[in-house]
């Protein structure tokens, strides 16, 4: 057991890094550690996973580099910035994602046979409910149905052709671009966040905390019974809120909840959301034994996590001018592209290009950043199509 405890210690720590630094992926990682039926490693990388989901906030927030499940935060934690409050967003996000882990560890075996039982009855029509979502998304913005529609389709083709360009790492280049790149470059010319206060409380109630913990939670079972629906086009429905500190804690339960309940639906029907629990799945038998400590230990690292989110927030909050000047967002920029360039070359830089573009065009347009996942959608959307010819 202390062996266990180290290693989820290590992989919250691990997870810290990779939710901070810009175009790095959790997914990414997991491939390149080494995994040969131990779950010491297996514990490393799940509570690693879990960690740079709460620290990915962070990185949202203050280098304005969000990645796909932050992307309808942008505003909220702008004004967040804005007014110094940062300090209580991070707290949110503490408390949300570990009610959220809390209801998933009572109910996991009740929702893992649930999703079992659905997901047999369902088969091959997730698609049906895939195009109902995007549909209503786009139909839902009323003055801008057209343009809404447009960058829809157009997203969804740069992203059918950059799964099909043989990329290692097509989401680097094509989600960055849109939701990353684009935001640093608008944005370059604002005014730069004050310092945060390090005690501002939180206004929202435990009560309606824990009502978007259960909604995140159960939004989440809907993604996982229905493949390329992702956080920010189930979150659209589930955080129309006016109120930014209930907008913070749907959306953190549902990212959490993705997280946890790739875990459940890979030991219930052996099928996972996640690239790194399927690289678990993968090189080691995951028994109710293993189950149960990941999930033990994965509570612990979460914990972890949140206390070093906190803390971090508040050296991050005195340094907001130097985050926030354009000699820093230049830097960002200059690593991403050189990421994507090792990994994907020309053809990888060409995406990036191409999705920064999109981003900034979109932005001009004060149209929601929602409409760009059609860059999942539509090739969802398209493989099956291409099943009944």
């Amino acid at each position: 057991m202390i062996e266990y405890l180290a290693f989820s210690i290590l992989g919250s720590l691990a997870g810290a890094v990779i939710g901070l630094i810009p175009g790095l992926h959790s997914n990414l990682f997991a491939y390149l550690i080494f995994l040969s039926n131990d779950l010491s490693t297996a514990m490393f990388l799940f509570c690693a996973l879990l960690s740079s989901n709460v620290f990915e906030f962070l990185s949202a927030a203050y280098l304005n580099v969000p990645k796909e499940g932050e992307v309808l935060l942008k505003d909220s934690f702008s004004r967040f910035l804005t007014s110094g409050r940062m300090n209580s967003a991070v707290k949110i996000i503490a408390y949300s994602s570990i009610m959220t882990y809390s209801i998933i560890m009572i109910l996991g075996v009740l929702i893992g046979k649930t999703i079992s039982s659905i997901t047999y009855f369902m088969g091959n029509k997730a698609w049906i409910f895939l195009l109902i979502l995007c549909a209503s998304i786009i139909w839902g913005q009323k003055n801008k149905r057209m343009l809404a529609l447009t960058f829809f389709l157009s997203s969804g083709a740069l992203g059918f052709f950059s799964f099909n360009l043989g990329l290692n790492e097509p989401f680097l280049p094509l989600l960055t671009g849109m939701f990353g790149l684009s935001g640093i470059i608008m944005n370059s010319k604002k005014n730069i966040a004050p310092s945060q206060m390090e005690n501002s409380a939180v206004e929202s109630g435990f009560f309606e905390i824990l009502k978007q913990s259960i909604m995140g939670t159960f939004c989440s079972i809907i993604m996982m019974l229905l493949p390329a629906i992702s956080p920010s086009q189930i979150g659209f429905f589930a955080s129309k809120y006016e109120d930014d500190e209930l907008k913070v804690a749907s959306i953190t339960s549902i990212n959490i909840a993705d997280v946890i309940l790739s875990l459940v639906t890979f030991f219930f029907i052996g099928k996972g959301r996640s690239g790194t629990i399927e690289k678990i799945g993968q090189a080691m038998s995951i028994g109710i034994k293993e189950y149960y400590l990941l999930m033990s230990f994965g509570f612990f690292a979460l914990l972890l996590a949140n206390f070093f989110a906190i803390h971090a927030n508040k050296k991050l909050g005195k340094n907001s001018g130097i985050i926030g000047s354009n000699y820093f967002k230049l830097g960002i920029m200059v690593f991403v592209i050189l990421l994507t360039f090792y990994f994907d070359g020309a053809l990888g830089l060409i995406v990036l290009f191409l999705s920064t573009i999109m981003g900034l065009l979109l932005l001009k347009k004060n149209v929601r950043p929602v409409n760009l996942m059609g860059c999942l959608a539509v090739p969802t959307l398209i493989f099956f199509a291409s099943r009944f010819f």
